[in-house]
């Protein structure tokens, strides 16, 4: 046992010493490729720091391959969430809703006051134009941009569901038509009329008569 003991240590002690030769030959051998001195290394030494540094590229290669993956997919995720901000495709129910956003409301009232005017003054051209273009603009808007989830799950939505049949928006058309023959013909009798059956197709189903 004494014997054993003894020569464990001897050998550990010279394996030591052969790791500490090869990590101090290979730090020699890294530090005179740096300056420039590959020449003066033995051609064995030489095979070893170029596979070190072979490793090392191919480390700097891959991360580097893997910082541009990350960017990529950050670019990616970030498109993804730029289109996620599109709404879906156009619906019946999201044609319908739309016609109670604010912006839709106040173009379609400030277009038809506007181009009653120009009728008023038989501009014709004019007058179709101030009366067709903001609606048709607004609506495009507010179908693309607008989120009309809140209305429809809102009672105005539901209102709307059940009341605001194409039968009733074919009567809010022929009330605003009323308007502009009235005013082509200067009749404000015939505008007041127009204008009474285009509310009474948004508000009839409010009538106490529609809950019995």
């Amino acid at each position: 046992m004494p014997a054993t003991s003894k020569v464990y240590p001897r050998r550990l002690s010279k394996f030591s010493k052969r790791i500490d030769r090869r990590d101090l030959l290979i730090l020699f051998v890294a530090h005179d490729i740096s300056d420039g001195r590959a020449d003066l290394i033995p051609q064995g030494t030489r095979s070893i720091s170029r596979g070190a540094h072979q490793q090392q590229s191919l480390a700097q290669r891959v991360n580097r391959s893997h910082s541009t993956h990350s960017k990529l997919s950050r670019s990616k995720g970030q498109s993804f969430g730029a289109a996620a901000c599109y709404n879906p495709p156009m619906t019946p129910e999201k044609i319908l809703l739309h016609q109670v956003h604010p912006l839709k409301l106040a173009a379609d009232v400030i277009a038809a006051v506007v181009s009653l005017y120009f009728f008023w003054q038989h501009q014709l051209v004019v007058g179709l134009v101030t009366h067709l273009v903001p609606p048709v603009v607004a609506s495009a808007a507010v179908l693309h941009f607008a989120d009309l989830s809140p209305y429809k799950n809102s009672r105005l939505g539901a209102y709307l569901e059940r009341y605001m049949t194409l039968t009733v928006q074919a009567i809010r058309l022929a009330g605003d038509l009323i308007t502009v023959i009235a005013a082509w013909y200067h009749s404000a009798a015939g505008i007041a009329a127009g204008v009474a059956v285009i509310l009474a197709a948004w508000t009839y189903g409010l009538l106490p008569l529609r809950h019995s």
